[in-house]
């Protein structure tokens, strides 16, 4: 739980446990007037992954370009770390730069999907029964003890 849901639980709790009736929205309102510095970079939180989820959708949509030679360009490109260009102010700089953050992903990607394929042979290999779950593997090697290549 963050300090900004702390905070508010905190404060809204004792409010309610005082004597009378209570609205959500007064005491919402007396909240943010006395943690404005709490309530800011909540809002702020929210907005930045906010805007990362759209940032993520223009980079993935294509930017609807007539012309089939862009086509294979999206709406947007991230061209560093945080950093994002509309398609259509991208210089030649920039697309290299989104290509190689893209390159970046799909190393990534295929890391994970590595990782992803070793896991499941060994869980292949360790399963007690073909019905055993992953959990219930799990929890019965954690039960034997330590697990290593040669013990497989």
């Amino acid at each position: 739980m963050n300090d900004f849901n702390k905070q508010l639980r905190a404060f809204a709790s004792d409010e309610i446990s005082k004597p009378g009736e209570h609205k959500r929205r007064q005491i919402a309102d007396k909240f943010l007037a006395a943690h404005p510095d709490l309530a800011h970079d909540y809002v702020l939180e929210l907005a930045s992954t906010q805007v990362a989820k759209l940032i993520k959708q223009m980079c993935d949509e294509s930017g609807a370009d007539p012309l089939p030679l862009f086509s294979g360009f999206p709406a947007a490109i991230v061209i560093a770390p945080g950093v994002v260009k509309a398609t259509a102010n991208c210089t030649l700089d920039d697309l290299g730069a989104g290509l190689e953050y893209r390159k970046e992903n799909l190393r990534h990607a295929q890391e994970r999907f590595e990782e992803y394929g070793r896991s499941m042979a060994a869980f292949v290999s360790l399963r007690a029964s073909e019905s055993e779950t992953v959990g219930e593997c799990q929890a019965r090697l954690r039960e034997q003890g330590p697990v290593t290549e040669e013990s497989t």
